[in-house]
Formats: C-alpha cells, sequence, structure tokens
C-alpha cells in the first residue's frame, strides 16, 4: 500500500482483507471490533493517501495544472478503488458473519471519499 497507486491497489484488496481476517481470527490483540476497525482506519487513511499522491503527481502538480482528461481518468481510478475496497470489504464482512463473533466494524472513512468528487 505504501508504494502503489490506485490502480496496483486494486490487485491486492482481496488479499489484504484475507489476511486480515486471518488476523482477526487467529490473533488475541486484534480479536476486537476496536482493534480491527483501527486496522481498517490505517489501511484506508494510506489509500487516501495514496490517491491523492495519484492525483497530484507525486505533489508535483496540483490538479488545475494538468489536462482535464489525465485528472478525469485519475479520479476514475481513485473512485475504482474505493469501490473494490467497498466490494472486498463486503466480501470479507459476509465471510466473517458466518463465523461466531466475527462481525467487523469500520468508520466510514474511506466510503464518504466519493463525496469529495
Amino acid at each position: 500500500l505504501y508504494h502503489g497507486d490506485p490502480p496496483s491497489m486494486i490487485k491486492s484488496l482481496h488479499s489484504l482483507m484475507n489476511a486480515i481476517r486471518t488476523i482477526f481470527t487467529i490473533s488475541r490483540y486484534y480479536n476486537s471490533s476496536e482493534k480491527a476497525t483501527g486496522l481498517l482506519l490505517k489501511i484506508t487513511n494510506q489509500m487516501l493517501i495514496a490517491c491523492k499522491v495519484h492525483l497530484t503527481n507525486h505533489g508535483r502538480e496540483r490538479v488545475w495544472e494538468q489536462s482535464r482528461k489525465e485528472v478525469i481518468c485519475k479520479i476514475a481510478d481513485c473512485v475504482n478503488l474505493k469501490d473494490a475496497f467497498r466490494e472486498a470489504y463486503k466480501y470479507t464482512k459476509d465471510k466473517m458473519a458466518r463465523v461466531p463473533g466475527g462481525d467487523i466494524y469500520i468508520l466510514p472513512t474511506f466510503v464518504s471519499v466519493k463525496k469529495c468528487f
């Protein structure tokens, strides 16, 4: 997540969510909704940072200085990342709901990003 752009992050979301599910299931420390939510919050914050970096070409250009077509493509990449995250989260949450005590709650940080666009 630290070195990827939104399109490359999409490819790793399902394996990342599977790893989180495994951690939540096995770990004593992360075996609570509060700890799992904190971990997911850190992940969504990193995705937001990656979207900002993607939109600004690593802070070198403002959005308004780029071509409209390029910015629209980059915004679409970020929205696709949000949608893929939501899908992977929902899939993992549904899978965990079948396990007793496996429900996770996440703060709606990344879900509300679409309103920014």
